[in-house]
């Protein structure tokens, strides 16, 4: 497989993955494209994404062949120009004989590999844009610094988001913040309220699982009760051990 079909597959499965969960403005540009250029189109950050190799690993039974497929991502803010999150994947196929692989043009690979591709880029979603700087209806979760980017050390971690702005009338103390955590896949029940900017679930979330959380504010505006619009869907992955 060339590097340029290699890339390819790549890109297309981080295209179709940001598209369907990205709550960000993107674009993919060539490489090499300089901070000044990107600032001037008021981008504020890139994502580099580097394919370091693929190679190939024998089978235990020395028959079969599984490839490998390794590259470092890294986020940079771009006014500052620090590398906010630096991480390596990897990507490995099933075991297949040498001439499986190699039949029809090497399309077996180049499936698996798109599938693999795939899979990986719902991870970079998940850890690099789990919580971007993004005001909805006031709300604004700052998960980023308490999740290390995706990851976090327990089963009960600590939520935090900003408190809503006071933009639709006169400051009210009547405010309560609803959130919801729930495994990704599972439909989410009522939400827990509390009046902190701040919470911890009542009780450990499993371990190995995909999360994802959102929150809403409910409030009195000129008198009349109100509901936010939910933040954006976060995901966070709890620890296996």
């Amino acid at each position: 497989m060339s590097a340029a079909t290699r890339d390819a597959h790549l890109q297309h499965a981080l295209e179709s993955t940001f598209a369907d969960t990205l709550p960000v403005t993107y674009v993919f540009v060539p490489d090499g494209t300089s901070g000044e250029a990107l600032r001037a189109r008021d981008f504020d950050s890139v994502l580099d994404v580097q394919m370091d190799a693929i190679t190939s690993q024998p089978g235990e039974d020395r028959i079969g062949v599984a490839f490998e497929a390794t590259q470092t991502i890294s986020l940079t803010d771009l006014d500052s120009n620090q590398t906010l999150a630096s991480r390596r994947y990897y990507a490995r196929t099933s075991q297949k004989n040498v001439s499986t692989w190699a039949a029809a043009d090497a399309e077996a690979l180049k499936s698996e590999l798109s599938a693999r591709f795939t899979e990986m880029s719902a991870e970079i979603a998940d850890e690099f844009f789990l919580a971007p700087a993004i005001r909805v209806e006031g709300l604004e979760p700052v998960s980023r610094s308490r999740f290390r980017v995706g990851r976090i050390s327990g089963t009960m971690p600590l939520f935090v988001w900003s408190a809503l702005d006071g933009d639709r009338g006169p400051p009210s103390e009547q405010i309560e913040y609803e959130i919801k955590v729930f495994p990704k896949g599972a439909e989410p029940e009522a939400g827990l309220r509390t009046t902190a900017t701040r919470y911890v679930p009542p009780e450990p979330l499993l371990k190995c699982k995909r999360y994802h959380w959102q929150v809403r504010a409910h409030y009195q505006s000129f008198g009349q009760p109100e509901t936010s619009d939910w933040s954006p869907t976060y995901r966070f992955r709890t620890p296996c051990r």
